[in-house]
């Protein structure tokens, strides 16, 4: 008997494939890339994805699901007040659009009930999965 380990569904599930389309801040070149940092986390019924987004309101996000590609964005920018009377010594944090692209695998996600929240900085998507790809547990008796 052979034993294969079969992959991680959630690695074909959520494929990641970051998209970067001009995620730079201002268009200065020197600037880093803005991409959230994403968890996700997958249970019995669901897949949990946590994406690190602090600072934005649920307003400021798109999320988008074609077909079996599930796309989060946002368009948000930095504004920094260039009024006379005002004048920064440093600026660390920064706000710059950003589009994230998971590839689900077909038929694994229920599509009519993803659910999305954002709270304290984290958004939160629950893509709970069909009932057939649930996994079938068997309890088998000792004779």
């Amino acid at each position: 008997m052979t034993i294969v380990r079969k992959p991680e569904l959630f690695n074909s599930l959520l494929n990641l494939s970051d998209l970067l389309e001009h995620n730079r801040f201002n268009g200065n070149a020197s600037q880093s890339n803005f991409i959230p940092a994403v968890n996700i986390k997958e249970t019995k019924d669901s897949y949990e994805l946590y994406m690190a987004v602090p600072g934005m309101k649920k307003e400021d996000f798109k999320i988008e699901l074609e077909g079996d590609t599930l796309a989060i964005s946002s368009d948000k920018k930095m504004e920094i007040d260039d009024s006379d009377d005002v004048r920064y010594s440093k600026i660390e944090f920064r706000y710059a659009p950003f589009k994230r692209v998971f590839n689900l695998t077909e038929n694994t996600i229920n599509s009519e009930n993803i659910k999305a929240s954002y709270e304290n900085g984290v958004l939160l998507l629950v893509l709970p999965k069909r009932e057939e790809v649930k996994p079938l547990i068997k309890q088998i008796e000792i004779a």
